[in-house]
């Protein structure tokens, strides 16, 4: 497993100091900034004031992802496309393509294969994720 970037998951919680009052949106953000790091604390902080709507925080992270993209951080700029993706409404035609491509970006940074959990009659993706030095651990569910 590559990780040449900030999630570690052994690592402690970056949390949210400074977001705006508990909010999804403050949610949402400190979620996303556990996997880039501490410093996208203050990359989303610095947006925040300016963002009141959810169409508002797609643009505000969708800003993020360009920035990163174009400062050679690919890592960064997809987790902020997710993030934009988790504030969309539902027929937003970007959806998809950023959900492949966070997709994509896990499987190939953490080396992972989905792996088929039995479900009902049906089968559902999932992803084993063991801890390190305990063998097998819990899993992430598939996408």
């Amino acid at each position: 497993m590559t990780t040449s970037h900030a999630f570690d998951p052994d690592g402690t919680p970056v949390g949210a100091p400074g977001f705006p009052a508990p909010t999804d949106q403050a949610f949402q953000a400190t979620r996303w900034a556990e996997l880039i790091g501490p410093r996208a604390i203050e990359e989303i902080r610095t947006l925040s004031p300016l963002s009141h709507t959810n169409s508002g925080w797609v643009g505000a992270y969708l800003h993020l992802a360009r920035g990163a993209r174009a400062a050679g951080k690919e890592f960064d700029a997809v987790v902020y496309e997710r993030a934009a993706q988790f504030l969309m409404p539902g027929d937003d035609p970007r959806q998809l393509p950023i959900r492949e491509r966070f997709v994509e970006l896990m499987r190939q940074r953490f080396d992972l294969s989905p792996v088929r959990v039995p479900c009902d009659g049906a089968a559902l993706p999932a992803y084993d994720l063991p801890a390190r030095g305990l063998g097998a651990g819990g899993s992430w569910p598939g996408t």
